[in-house]
């Protein structure tokens, strides 16, 4: 994938980036991920980085040119999730390490604990987190459905969980400080077209005789759905000025042969009178 993302994003010749500063693209990234301890499953990128990477996956070249016709979408840093074992591992390795340093915090108000400091990537870092804003529970966190970067055990976020995320951080972090300019607006905005072709491509692989399956994709609408109901979310949405709405593929549910699901939107979505006709 990190090829895939690399050949899409070079081939744009807008040279003005999203925001002031250093910035990197993901692949840029890995050589440091690299050094970490393996660890299937324990490590998750999430934050912008993720953001770019699913947009490279989940979006044509025409919609990255609508939504981005400002630059390439880069950013400052990068974000993971990790298991608190890992965590461990890598503090250890740090002592050891020459390729990057750590930096701890201090500051709650951020769900970072520490981060890895690249020795040959200036002015950047990779934030390790101990939660995600918006997720309150490990339940919450869908990485079943995430993306392998190459077959290495690192993995990207849920599209769903990442807007859920990202809603959060536009309602309650101030996106333009004298010292911080944030993305997290540009990143809602490119996450509603995201989560739309990320369901409608799992609808379109759905086998109309499992259950299990239209289940699946109902999980990721019960966790939008629930989020929907929550005044920081609906902030983060007005703010970024998107729609729900625009983000769940109804048209396609509706033609699909889908019964439970179609049952499900209908009950949801659809019966909520916030939602425009189709």
């Amino acid at each position: 994938m990190a090829a895939a993302w690399q050949g899409k994003m070079d081939r744009r010749s807008n040279p003005h980036k999203m925001s002031d500063g250093p910035k990197y693209e993901p692949h840029e990234f890995f050589p440091v991920l690299e050094k970490l301890p393996q660890a299937v499953g324990e490590v998750v990128i999430c934050g912008g980085q993720a953001v770019n990477l699913l947009a490279a996956v989940f979006l044509t070249e025409g919609q990255l040119e609508k939504l981005l016709g400002r630059g390439n979408a880069v950013s400052a840093d990068m974000d993971l999730v990790i298991t608190k074992a890992l965590q461990r591992q890598i503090v250890n390795l740090a002592n050891k390490s020459q390729g990057f340093s750590l930096k701890t915090f201090a500051d709650c108000r951020q769900p970072i604990q520490f981060a890895i400091m690249p020795n040959d990537m200036p002015d950047t870092r990779i934030d390790v987190m101990r939660s995600i804003n918006g997720i309150h529970t490990e339940k919450d966190r869908v990485f079943e459905d995430a993306i392998d970067l190459d077959n290495s055990p690192y993995l990207v976020i849920n599209p769903t969980t990442l807007l859920i995320a990202k809603a959060e951080n536009c309602a309650t972090l101030e996106q333009d400080s004298p010292t911080e300019k944030r993305n997290d607006i540009k990143h809602l905005q490119l996450l509603i077209p995201i989560v739309h072709n990320y369901l409608q491509k799992l609808v379109l692989n759905c086998d109309p005789e499992s259950k299990s399956e239209q289940r699946d994709i109902m999980r990721f609408l019960k966790s939008i759905h629930a989020a929907s109901k929550k005044t920081n979310f609906q902030k983060g949405m007005k703010l970024a000025q998107v729609k729900l709405y625009d983000a769940i593929p109804i048209a396609r549910i509706r033609k699909s042969k889908l019964k439970i699901l179609q049952s499900y939107l209908e009950q949801t979505f659809l019966g909520n009178p916030s939602m425009p006709p189709t």
